[in-house]
């Protein structure tokens, strides 16, 4: 077991490698990749001032590019609201997804659109609201096609789900629903009019 450890932790120091000299080294567009590959791999073992600092970095960088991609924008900025949950802004975190989601869904690309609807479902559980969680997860799978088990926070928070056995019934509901009716459930708006106290 901790032989694997070791050779997972190996792994993963030497992805970071090579993500960092094509961060330094690439052309604009890969750099903004790297660099939200690197704020990932920050976030993910819990450096959260360092994942801050890349996704920022690839922000600008992305700005500087000549060809700005809506779906790189988008995937940025769903990460930054993953990390603010974290940090318990909410409602920043919202305001980064309302921008995400009007990024993607201006090319129609749903595997974005579905990530983002992974970070909606991250603000509703860290609001309570337990049943539309669910709700959005199984949206973001009926978005997909399929789950998508590459994906730490889809891990998570499906390992989440699979602890409170009633809200098999909500996310079920979720993964039926139709395009358009999916669409809306992910809608990140819908935590901004929550949080003014409207439905």
């Amino acid at each position: 077991m901790a032989g694997g450890t070791r050779g997972h932790r190996g792994e993963t120091e030497a992805a970071e490698q090579v993500l960092r000299e094509i961060a330094e080294h690439g052309s604009t567009r890969y750099a903004c990749g790297a660099r939200l590959g690197l704020g990932d791999l920050a976030r993910h073992r819990g450096d959260r001032d360092a994942a801050r600092g890349h996704y920022r970095q690839a922000l600008v960088q992305l700005t500087d590019a000549v060809m700005a991609s809506p779906q790189f924008r988008s995937l940025i900025l769903t990460a930054q609201a993953h990390l603010a949950v974290e940090t318990g802004d909410l409602d920043d975190a919202a305001a980064c997804l309302v921008e995400a989601y009007g990024s993607a869904l201006a090319v129609k690309d749903m595997p974005v659109v579905a990530r983002v609807g992974v970070g909606v479902a991250d603000v509703w559980q860290a609001r309570g609201d337990r049943v539309r969680a669910a709700r959005v997860l199984g949206a973001v799978d009926a978005l997909r096609g399929s789950r998508d088990l590459a994906s730490p926070d889809v891990l998570r928070l499906t390992a989440w789900l699979a602890t409170h056995p009633p809200l098999t019934a909500p996310f079920t509901e979720g993964r039926l629903l139709d395009r358009a009716t999916a669409l809306d459930a992910v809608d990140p708006h819908h935590l901004l009019r929550s949080a003014l106290g409207s439905s």
